[in-house]
């Protein structure tokens, strides 16, 4: 009796000597497998950021160029944030959601109706996805509200991640609900989408791309058929930068209020007779009634007399 007890207490030590040492080795494993997948993702993040930061600072004149730039556009943006005070929030906010009911549409709904089960104490997303998506789209919701947004396309860097949350609730729903109903709901979902972007003249449809690039398209032409560089100021306001880019042979300048949102390097240009100007896209600062345009190809242009006082913005640093 007592050889039994002794290798039931030594078959006892053994096993629960094994089963420690498997446990120790699984959480050995495991964290090692940790350390790799962490390593890995820092690699991932690194790699990315040379992915952007290579091309970058190279198309900017090299990495002095680029931080000079950088550093510029955050001291012009800290100036339009909420934080310089106006109704910069509100402009933000709005902008925010308009940019993304236009990037979602039915898929809206979806998300709103999530956030208020949410709000109510039901929680539709598992733990890992709300995480993982929180941390996805909320750094960057908080820098467009509270920062700059400028463009609703800006918007790009969050619209795949809302589509994730989407596809995750709509995958919740499925295994709780009837699969059949989840799936004609999404598949109705897509067809809004499908049908608002081709086949409507909404904003950021196909036809508002096609008629903006067709519009683009035969107004750079018409400039450049007409006018030589020399001889032709080009005046714009919303299209400046477009203006610079598709005409960087001409002279452009800033015609309107508050240029500093675009250059900390502003100097006021006085143009006098006999100056040929050209408008090229809208201006929401009148003009002069004395400046006589005659409009051709989707352009306006006329000469500046001696009766017309007419002041534009030169945004690059000389």
């Amino acid at each position: 009796m007592r050889g039994a007890r002794e290798r039931f207490r030594r078959g006892l030590f053994v096993a629960v000597f094994v089963f420690k040492a498997e446990i120790a080795g699984n959480v050995r494993v495991k964290l090692r497998r940790a350390w790799r997948e962490r390593v890995l993702c820092v690699a991932a993040v690194g790699i990315a950021a040379l992915a952007w930061l290579a091309p970058s600072a190279a198309l900017s004149g090299g990495p002095a160029a680029y931080i000079a730039s950088l550093s510029g556009q955050v001291a012009r943006v800290s100036e339009l944030s909420p934080a310089a005070g106006g109704d910069a929030l509100l402009r933000n906010s709005l902008l925010t959601i308009y940019g993304l009911w236009w990037g979602l549409l039915g898929f809206a709904l979806v998300l709103v109706a999530a956030s208020i089960t949410r709000l109510i104490g039901r929680r539709l997303l598992p733990t890992d996805d709300a995480v993982f998506l929180a941390l996805w789209l909320i750094p960057a919701a908080i820098g467009y509200v509270t920062i700059h947004i400028g463009d609703p396309g800006y918007l790009m860097s969050v619209l795949p991640g809302s589509y994730v949350a989407c596809a995750a609730l709509l995958g919740t729903l499925a295994a709780a609900a009837r699969p059949r109903v989840v799936m004609f709901f999404t598949a109705v979902l897509v067809g809004i989408n499908v049908v608002t972007f081709a086949l409507t003249d909404a904003p950021f449809s196909a036809r508002a791309i096609e008629r903006h690039d067709q519009s683009l398209v035969s107004r750079v032409a018409f400039v450049r058929g007409h006018f030589a560089p020399a001889s032709v100021v080009i005046l714009a306001q919303s299209e400046y930068l477009t203006a610079r880019y598709y005409l960087p042979g001409y002279r452009v300048l800033f015609y309107g209020a508050d240029p500093e949102a675009l250059s900390s390097a502003v100097r006021e240009v006085r143009l006098s007779a006999p100056t040929e100007v050209v408008v090229f896209g809208n201006l929401a600062l009148s003009l002069p009634p004395t400046l006589r345009l005659t409009s051709d190809g989707g352009v306006a242009s006329g000469s500046v007399d001696a009766a017309t006082s007419l002041v534009a913005y030169d945004l690059d640093a000389r």
